[in-house]
C-alpha cells in the first residue's frame, strides 16, 4: 500500500489502514485497487476484497498473468 512503501501483514492490518484512510479523506471518494502477480496466493486477494466489502469501499482487481499477459 501507499505507493508500495508500506507492507501490511494480514487482513486486520489492512482493515485498520483502510478505515484510517477513509476517515482521513472524509467525504472524498475512496476506491481500493488490489494488484497481484500470477503467483500471489488467491487467499490474499479474497481477504483484500472481503475487507473492502466490509468497509463498503468500491474495489478494482488487477492481476498480472504469467508470461507477461494482461
Amino acid at each position: 500500500v501507499d505507493e508500495e512503501r508500506t507492507e501490511l501483514r494480514g487482513a486486520g492490518e489492512l482493515m485498520r489502514f483502510l478505515s484510517a484512510e477513509a476517515a482521513r479523506l472524509g467525504d472524498r471518494p475512496v476506491r481500493v485497487r488490489i494488484r497481484a502477480s500470477h503467483d500471489t496466493p488467491m487467499r490474499y486477494l479474497v481477504d483484500a476484497a472481503r475487507v473492502s466489502d466490509e468497509l463498503g469501499l468500491p474495489k478494482a482487481l488487477e492481476v498480472r498473468m504469467a508470461g507477461g499477459g494482461a
